[in-house]
């Protein structure tokens, strides 16, 4: 088990690489979760935002531009 990077209470890292097989429900239920995250971004603070969009972008790093590409387009305001 990890430790959270802010010394909080530890917590279980999935292993989600861009090469795992996802069952048909885990895909949904990743997909739902993602569709939440998009959805509330705004309401994140910003150093969480920046843990998630590091994460996301850790794989190819061709995702990075698109993806801040797409949250810059969808910002609020």
């Amino acid at each position: 088990m990890e430790k959270a990077s802010d010394g909080g209470k530890p917590y279980l890292a999935w292993n989600l690489s861009a090469g795992h097989d996802l069952r048909e429900d885990e895909r949904e239920l990743v997909q739902a979760l993602g569709t939440a995250v998009v959805m509330r971004w705004f309401d994140l603070p910003r150093d969480i935002q920046k843990r998630l969009f590091e994460a996301a972008v850790s794989g190819p790093q061709i995702l990075r531009e698109p993806l801040a590409k797409f949250l810059h387009a969808n910002a609020e305001g």
